[in-house]
């Protein structure tokens, strides 16, 4: 069996969180310093219950951004009679291959977790050029149109999903 830390980063900020609650939010006065203690409550919270999602967030985000942009790519490049779309088949092949990627702008300690945070913004930059790119693409015609933006708005709605889940805000009534 492996070692297990105990206590977990869970338990840490929740005990931390539960400390503040309980013997120091009712010593403050209130006003300035209340709120603040109470927004910094309100972050402890949110970061116990979603610390260790954003690995696995990032990891499905950029599969599901990554796919989505390949169909898509796929359809205008068939369809396209004046557009090039080939620098945009490099970037997200660019992406996706993890090729020149700065994971020290994160100042993440963990190298894997900043590869997907580089990997997720690179394809983040690709989807919203993309998204200019073919809505200003006049030689598309109206049904790739429409297969299109249907595509993309689903591809938001779900990347909107994760995000809340991911950051603990989908718990936040």
């Amino acid at each position: 069996m492996g070692l297990v830390l105990k206590p977990t980063t869970t338990e840490l900020l929740g005990g931390v969180r539960r400390g503040l609650t309980e013997d120091v939010l009712p010593k403050v006065s209130d006003g300035g310093a209340a709120r603040q203690l109470r927004a910094a409550l309100h972050i402890l919270g949110r970061l116990e219950r979603s610390w260790d999602r954003m690995p696995a967030y990032l990891a499905a985000d950029n599969d599901d951004i990554a796919a989505t942009l390949s169909i898509a790519l796929a359809d205008v490049a068939a369809a396209a009679a004046g557009a090039d779309y080939s620098d945009l088949f490099t970037r997200l092949a660019k992406a996706t291959g993890g090729n020149g990627t700065d994971t020290q702008q994160y100042r993440v300690h963990d190298h894997r977790l900043a590869m997907e945070m580089a990997v997720n913004e690179a394809l983040q930059g690709l989807l919203e050029d993309f998204d200019h790119r073919w809505r200003s693409d006049q030689s598309l015609d109206g049904v790739l149109r429409e297969q299109l933006d249907r595509r993309i708005l689903e591809l938001y709605l779900r990347m909107v999903e994760r995000e809340a889940q991911a950051a603990g805000t989908d718990d936040d009534h």
